[in-house]
């Protein structure tokens, strides 16, 4: 605690949290239910954005009820349909993948993307990655370890298959890793650990992020 302390004490961190959930228009509604709206990451000091298409999950996050951590989140309304449930994962990708596209995010010296099925993250904990990764050392970005997955790509493949929206692009799939084997060198297997995207730490700042 200590340590945050003199951590906030020192640097001013423009630090901003975000997430998303872009869905088919046959998944729009089921936010009613606020599937897709996670647990309340920060505090105040700290921005939260919440991109979405899905009509009642945007309902959610502008209403006025201080005490919720729906509330706390600040909606962004996506202008986006379609038909395809493929085809809205893979639009939804960019604001995973891009936040320095983003007009909310662009100006931040830090982002912290935090998929909506990601729960109970430990603020001081974030502050002092930031603290020791990015202030002290300039690394560029911070990503989990996967918690199941080996170091292959084909172990990763053979899961993501189980899921529908995967299996309709297997070929796809393998046309790709069959490439990057044969014309680029890469390997099926590494050394290096496999990682997950469900909680990005970004330092908006280094020049490998921009």
């Amino acid at each position: 605690v200590n340590l945050i302390n003199f951590i906030n004490n020192i640097y001013i961190m423009n630090l901003i949290y975000y997430t998303y959930f872009i869905g088919a228009d046959n998944y729009i509604g089921n936010g009613a239910l606020g599937l897709f709206i996670p647990q309340y990451p920060g505090n105040n000091k700290y921005k939260c954005y919440f991109y979405t298409n899905d009509n009642n999950t945007y309902k959610q996050l502008k209403q006025d009820n201080p005490n919720d951590d729906i509330d706390k989140w600040i909606g962004i309304y996506v202008k986006y349909n379609s038909n395809d449930e493929n085809e809205a994962n893979e639009y939804g990708k960019f604001y995973r993948a891009c936040p320095h596209l983003l007009d909310e995010l662009k100006s931040s010296d830090y982002t912290c993307y935090v998929d909506t099925k990601v729960q109970g993250l430990n603020e001081g904990s974030i502050i002092s990655l930031i603290y020791e990764n990015f202030i002290l050392q300039n690394k560029a970005m911070l990503l989990r370890s996967h918690n199941f997955i080996n170091n292959s790509v084909l172990h990763e493949l053979s899961e993501a298959i189980k899921q529908n929206r995967y299996k309709l692009q297997q070929k796809r799939y393998e046309k790709y890793i069959d490439n990057q084997v044969k014309n680029h060198g890469k390997k099926t297997s590494t050394e290096s650990r496999h990682l997950a995207t469900g909680f990005i730490l970004r330092n908006m700042k280094h020049e490998k992020v921009n």
